[in-house]
């Protein structure tokens, strides 16, 4: 049997429908192929049950020619599985649906408490395998060696590494506290090493500079897949709800994950190292894809969710230590 998965995405979702090519293939398909865009396809990269990839970047083409795109592209095929905008706009208010500007309960009726690893799961037509799997990502032996060999390099030896991602891809993903925490983290920690990364995007934002022989900044400077896979490696990871602590989680890597716009259960539920907070905002979460962010309340030009109890964050680092969870 051949199955299709259509799947444009950033680089969370697609982490949280990577599970569907092994599901498949244990459910029979002997033939999987992936369409998708670029960052989707690294996701998808070296997976053993996928055996074609095709990348196309589809942003600017037009709804109905999509459809007709899809439809010749689906022949032949005995199950085609089309997630496009399957969690932009089936767990996520955008500013474009009504619902976003309806009251917070309205959203939380609909989708409190949805996991996304589930939603793709049912996406895919097979409730009997909930719980059952979730995120993964392949690499190569190079790939690895390169990784390895990074995290050996005598500045790290015996220390407790600590990942910050400072910023994905929205303003509601920002850690506008990053700074204060690590500095708290440090102080309070005499054997930790911060890394800091992010996009290119993110250097304005960098201090790893400031803190000399203590921090070390990949901010710009490694591609997804290669943080991704240093994640692994981490004694834990600090950032906002992000693809990279996304990827963190499908490590089982003992990860801070500050939730603003969806709930604790939906990005962490599988994760069994998992030391996640919910904003205190009293708007979050909000169930929404903001762009614009019509109607949400800001500090200092920051929406006010990403703004979190510093001492909570210390807090949960604290439990990561005492429950032996470094490597």
């Amino acid at each position: 049997m051949k199955a299709l998965i259509i799947r444009h995405c950033a680089y969370g979702d697609g982490i949280h429908c990577s599970h569907l090519p092994r599901l498949l293939n244990a459910k029979g398909y002997t033939t999987v192929d992936i369409n998708t865009n670029p960052k989707g396809s690294s996701i998808f990269k070296h997976n053993p049950f996928v055996n074609t990839i095709t990348v196309e970047e589809i942003s600017t083409t037009p709804p109905w020619l999509l459809e007709k795109h899809w439809e010749v592209i689906s022949e032949g095929y005995d199950k085609v599985i089309n997630l496009y905008a399957s969690i932009e706009f089936e767990l996520l208010a955008m500013e474009c649906k009504n619902i976003y500007y309806m009251s917070n309960k309205v959203r939380a009726d609909r989708w409190a408490g949805i996991n996304f690893y589930d939603h793709m799961t049912m996406k895919a037509g097979f409730p009997d395998a909930l719980g059952q799997y979730y995120g993964e990502m392949f690499f190569t032996d190079e790939e690895h060696n390169v990784v390895k060999d990074w995290v050996s390099l005598p500045k790290f030896k015996d220390k407790i590494l600590v990942m910050v991602n400072i910023s994905g891809s929205g303003p509601h993903k920002r850690m506008v506290q990053a700074k204060e925490i690590v500095g708290r983290l440090l102080t309070e920690n005499d054997n930790v090493h911060i890394i800091t990364t992010g996009s290119a995007e993110c250097k304005p934002m960098d201090f790893a500079d400031e803190l000399g022989d203590r921090a070390t900044s990949i901010c710009g400077r490694f591609p997804f897949r290669q943080a991704a896979l240093i994640t692994k490696y981490m004694d834990c990871v600090i950032g906002c709800e992000s693809g990279l602590m996304c990827a963190a989680s499908m490590w089982q890597t003992p990860v801070i994950q500050l939730m603003t716009a969806t709930d604790i259960n939906a990005h962490c539920k599988y994760n069994q190292n998992d030391y996640s907070l919910q904003s205190p905002c009293k708007c979050s979460p909000c169930y929404k894809g903001p762009y614009s962010y019509f109607g949400c309340p800001s500090r200092d030009g920051n929406p006010l969710c990403v703004y979190f109890n510093v001492d909570e964050i210390v807090n949960q680092f604290k439990k990561v230590l005492n429950a032996g969870l470094t490597k």
